[in-house]
Order: structure tokens, then sequence, then C-alpha cells
């Protein structure tokens, strides 16, 4: 049932997450089409690609979110093959969550030239991706360790599931006070002509 709300995958926080990560990719292209169009009347826009990396990118996570594709490589690929087995307190194959976070960081840093324009943009994307650290770090970590913490459960189910969503509700504010900035430019832009 989508309404399971055990600790797999396949429940309605799941299935909203999925929808919300595709959203934030679409505010994302459209941050990338304004963009274009800033361009085109000489108004001052930052790089356009970043806005495209980042649109594919939550639509991408959308898709795995769904389809447990790192699940899929982790349990299929990965664990049979013992590849990043021996990590120090990461359960083994976990290591594509944190491949997926170095790559979120590094197209991070493109993006703050385009989030400085709103210091709003930057604080909510800086707080989605301090939750997005987080609740990687918890949710990868072996389950020794998270067995020994105060409320175990709450972490490794509730407090990853709920950091995950308000990061992406946070990602999604962020993209869409940079397009607020970016469309009252045009606005000004428009004016001034």
């Amino acid at each position: 049932s989508p309404w399971n709300t055990s600790q797999y995958e396949r429940n309605v926080i799941t299935w909203f997450s999925s929808v919300q990560l595709v959203l934030v990719g679409v505010v994302a292209y459209g941050n990338f089409e304004l963009t274009g169009v800033l361009r085109r009347v000489g108004a001052v826009a930052g790089r356009r690609w970043i806005w495209l990396l980042f649109g594919c990118a939550f639509v991408f996570l959308a898709i795995d979110e769904r389809f447990e594709f790192h699940e899929f490589v982790r349990d299929q690929l990965l664990r049979p093959a013992d590849v990043a087995d021996d990590l120090p307190g990461i359960r083994s194959g976990d290591i594509t969550m944190y491949v997926y976070l170095a790559v979120g960081l590094v197209a991070a840093g493109f993006l703050v030239e385009a989030l400085r324009r709103n210091p709003t943009a930057l604080v909510l994307f800086g707080s989605a991706v301090m939750l997005s650290v987080a609740f990687t770090l918890v949710d990868t970590l072996e389950h020794d360790i998270t067995a020994e913490w105060i409320w175990p459960r709450f972490w490794t189910s509730a407090f990853e599931e709920t950091a995950e969503i308000w990061a992406q509700g946070l990602f999604a504010l962020s993209f869409l006070a940079v397009f607020r900035t970016d469309l009252q430019s045009l606005r000004e832009q428009g004016a001034a002509s």
C-alpha cells in the first residue's frame, strides 16, 4: 500500500518526496529559461547552464527516489562486489549517497553566484544543503552506531524522512526566490526600455 509508513521506501512519504523533487527540478528549469530571457534583453544574468544541471539533477533524484535506483546499485552491484565495503561507520554499499552529495556540493558552488542576488535565497539554499548533509549522514551510518543513540528509530526513520522533505522544500523556496528576483529584474529592464 502507498500509505505504508514503515521504514521501507515504498510509502506515501516517498511518493510525496519524488513529486516534490520533480517540482524543484521544474522551478530550476524555469530559472534556466528566465536566465536565457534576461541574457537576450541585456540584463545581467549568471551561469545559465547551472540551472539546467540542477533541473536535471532534481528530476534524476525524483526518479531515484521513486524507483530506488541507489538502493538497487547498493544491493545488486556494490555489496556483492564488496565495493567500498570497509568504510568505517558507513553501511556496506552506501557510498552512492556520498557520490550524490559530493556532486551536489560541487554544483552548489557554481550556483552561489545566482543565489547572491537574493540573500533570502542564499539562506534557504544553505539551510537545505545543511539538512541534506545531515540526513545523508544519518541514512548511511551503520545500524550499530545509530542503535546507541537516544531514540534510534526517530533518527533513522522520522528524522531522515522529515529532513529530506524539508530540504527539498527549502531548495524549492530558494529557487523560487531567485526566480522572483530575476523576474523583477526583467520588469525593470522592460520599464527602462
